[in-house]
């Protein structure tokens, strides 16, 4: 879990910026863990848990990005991305979402 693929429109709203193609790592980590992943019909579900207390007490973590990486931990194959929210240490997090297998359609 991170922080980025951020920026502002021209209204001064945030929006969740395009993201390279290319992009190969997740900026500002803040929270490693190993995903829950199940695979049923075509679509792979994933979801990422970030457990109370992962941010230190009297500090705020900015979050607005989680990056799915193969099991070997070295490639990047999935990216979401939202608009930001400040976590603490009292907060717990569980993204989840999933991946339709268009190959085989």
């Amino acid at each position: 879990m991170g922080h980025g693929f951020l920026t502002v429109d021209g209204e001064g709203n945030p929006i969740v910026d395009n993201i390279p193609s290319d992009t190969t790592v997740i900026p500002n980590i803040f929270h490693t863990g190993d995903p829950v992943i199940t695979y049923a019909n075509g679509r792979t579900s994933v979801s990422c848990v970030m457990p109370v207390s992962t941010i230190p007490i009297d500090t705020t973590q900015p979050f607005s990005v989680v990056g799915i990486y193969d099991k070997a931990g070295d490639t990047l194959i999935a990216i979401l991305a939202g608009l930001e929210i400040n976590l603490t240490s009292i907060d717990d997090l569980t993204i989840s979402s999933y991946i339709d297998n268009i190959l085989n359609q």
